[in-house]
């Protein structure tokens, strides 16, 4: 049973799975131990995720990609039953913890999934280690979680804010991109991703000539662009996600800058769910990420046609992300048969996941961040489509991480 709220709203539960081990232990795998097979004792994962505001695309997508994948796995992980309980962050780190509060608390969750947002993630943490709990991060690619703030007890599914955008500094200077404006949401995501690129572009012997930080909660960007032709850049490149870069995008077009300086980003500014919202205004952006629809292997594949059978919906980058998070806890509670309490055996399981993912191999960093290909993809009538790959194996530095 599924129990969803936010704060101050009644709780309702969903498990998954119990009732089928409760019927029969055919389904359990060899060696799970008999407390868990009679489903007496459910596994309990809590979701923290904006399903509210401007990334509650983000939220659904996550959701609809986690609880898909554990459905493909019979609703148990490591032959028991799961429970899950959603809250919604709304992009607030004061509510995003007090509801992560709650869930170690009062809900005792053995594991919490979440977040989105760069700013609520690092108070989730906090509450995690202090509380003993696991938080497998599913988007949220703040720097420091998997350098200085890194734990045995925290793993990231998707990237950290300098591997998605780093790549593409010297990608875009060997591609005759010298000088450039940058532009980005005025957040923690928005000045990690954007300061990655700048960092390598300019290692490489590019110049930035100008960077503009629009608020958060500012969706009228024409001010923005009025400098922009006068300065003469080779290209603009931006973070902008969620309804921003709907609105970033289609301005960008209607400002007649999109056919006389080139727009390139972090992934997230052409999501393959804002594309139908963007429409010809996308046409030829070109984003640095790590998965699109379009890319070219086996598992990518199996998910995409899976994921519509079993639930209507085209897949995207979020769902990729959601599926992904519950994958390597299903490989890694398989290993400790399902269980939590032992969690230096649960961490070293989970350091240990190696699979082939939709976006192509995956494996765990030292710091617990995945180690993975960034792929250049362009947005071309309303599909994703991937150019070539910027760089293989990219691994976050992990800095201070010392645990």
């Amino acid at each position: 049973m599924t129990k969803s709220f936010k704060l101050g709203m009644t709780l309702s539960r969903r498990t998954f799975g119990k009732g089928a081990l409760a019927a029969s232990t055919a389904v359990v795998a060899a060696g799970t131990p008999l407390r868990y097979a009679l489903g007496a004792d459910p596994i309990k994962i809590g979701l923290v995720l904006p399903y509210s505001g401007v990334y509650a695309n983000f939220g659904e997508g996550i959701t609809n990609g986690f609880e898909f994948a554990l459905k493909k796995r019979g609703n148990q992980l490591g032959g028991r039953p799961v429970e899950i309980i959603k809250g919604d962050d709304q992009l607030d780190a004061k509510i995003g913890g007090e509801v992560t509060q709650k869930l170690v608390s009062r809900d005792n969750v053995d594991i919490v999934v979440g977040t989105v947002g760069s700013n609520v993630v690092p108070v989730m943490q906090k509450i995690c280690i202090d509380a003993k709990k696991f938080l497998i991060v599913p988007t949220a690619a703040s720097n420091d979680l998997t350098r200085a703030r890194c734990h045995p007890l925290t793993f990231r599914v998707s990237h950290s804010n300098w591997q998605i955008t780093a790549p593409a500094g010297p990608w875009l200077f060997k591609r005759g991109k010298k000088r450039v404006i940058t532009m980005g949401m005025n957040y923690a995501a928005g000045r990690e991703e954007v300061g990655a690129f700048v960092e390598t572009f300019t290692a490489a012997g590019g110049e930035v000539l100008d960077q503009k930080w629009p608020g958060l909660k500012e969706l009228d960007y024409q001010a923005y662009f009025a400098d922009v032709l006068p300065k003469n850049p080779d290209a603009v490149f931006t973070f902008f996600a969620g309804s921003n870069a709907v609105e970033f995008v289609k301005q960008y077009a209607q400002a007649g800058l999109k056919d006389r300086v080139p727009l390139y980003g972090a992934a997230y500014l052409t999501d393959s769910t804002l594309l139908p919202a963007q429409g010809n205004a996308a046409d030829g952006v070109i984003t640095s990420g790590h998965w699109a629809p379009s890319l070219d292997n086996a598992a990518n594949k199996a998910f995409l046609a899976d994921f519509k059978q079993a639930t209507g919906k085209e897949g995207d980058l979020n769902s990729m992300h959601g599926h992904d998070s519950l994958t390597v806890l299903a490989l890694a509670l398989d290993k400790t048969k399902g269980d939590t309490k032992d969690q230096d055996a649960l961490s070293k399981a989970l350091q240990a996941v190696e699979f082939a993912s939709p976006r192509g191999p995956f494996r765990f960093s030292k710091g617990r961040n995945p180690v993975q290909n960034i792929y250049a993809i362009e947005a071309k009538g309303g599909k994703l489509a991937v150019l070539e790959t910027m760089q293989t194996n990219v691994e976050d530095p992990v800095g201070e991480c010392k645990a």
